[in-house]
């Protein structure tokens, strides 16, 4: 059942704002996970952040109306946002054993790839544009997602 269809990489405006601000890699994450649920034919739940009770780091709700998927991403490593992503897609649609193992490879291998698609338009901008500033923060933060990228291919 499960494929790998190949996602339209969607452009990402300031990539540098990306790398900065969680709520935006969060969106981004989430957006991927949406996209290949989706081209699977699967339930696609929504995502949001926070989650309404406190003191939790994932929290589904299930209505008549679909699935949420509740992730906490401040003072969290971004790979555990993004196992919660992950892991609230295959909760929502029932899955388990294989059918779930496959789910888990295909939104992890699509996160993955528009991780580098990210990347590579952060590198292509700042080469481009020389009158482009980069502080010392921005310079921290995209290695942040180079980082994660790393970790998340190995």
């Amino acid at each position: 059942m499960m494929t790998n269809k190949q996602l339209t990489p969607r452009v990402v405006k300031s990539a540098i704002s990306l790398s900065e601000a969680p709520s935006m890699r969060f969106a981004v994450a989430a957006r991927v996970v949406v996209e290949a649920c989706h081209a699977e034919g699967i339930e696609v739940p929504a995502f949001r952040t926070p989650p309404k009770t406190k003191g939790i780091d994932r929290a589904i709700r299930r209505s008549q109306l679909g699935s949420i998927v509740s992730v906490r991403i401040i003072g969290r490593p971004f790979l555990a946002v993004i196992a919660d992503l992950v892991e609230g897609a295959v909760i929502c649609n029932q899955f388990a054993g294989s059918q779930a193992s496959s789910l888990r490879n295909v939104l992890w291998i699509q996160i993955v790839e528009n991780l580098q698609v990210v990347e590579t338009l952060l590198s292509e901008d700042v080469a481009c544009n020389k009158d482009l500033a980069i502080s010392p923060q921005q310079l921290k933060s995209a290695n942040a997602i180079d980082e994660d990228k790393q970790f998340i291919a190995a």
